[in-house]
């Protein structure tokens, strides 16, 4: 099923936090366990945005970013995924 106006409009907002804020970025979280200090290294790129959202898209996730960002995606390809994660992703993906 093609994706709702509602939730695209979400999906743009997260798209913008995600360029603005996570793209190419790479975060280090410092954390302990116990006695003993634990490093965990996060990496953002483009073709991770998709995976956030749920959504399938029929030219793949590199393509999904770029067509977001040159305003140009075509959302009669652009689909929730079948056991509803991608509704409760977008639910919150302005949130980022």
């Amino acid at each position: 099923m093609a994706i709702s106006k509602i939730d695209f409009d979400k999906l743009k907002k997260g798209f913008e936090l995600y360029d603005n804020y996570f793209k190419n970025y790479e975060y280090t979280y410092l954390y302990r366990v116990g006695n003993e200090d634990k490093t965990l290294v996060v990496r953002f790129s483009k073709a991770n945005f998709q995976h956030l959202t749920g959504l399938s898209y029929y030219r793949g996730p590199k393509k999904f970013y770029e067509d977001l960002a040159d305003n140009r995606i075509d959302i009669n390809n652009l689909n929730y995924d079948k056991n509803g994660f991608s509704r409760l992703k977008l639910s919150v993906i302005e949130n980022l």
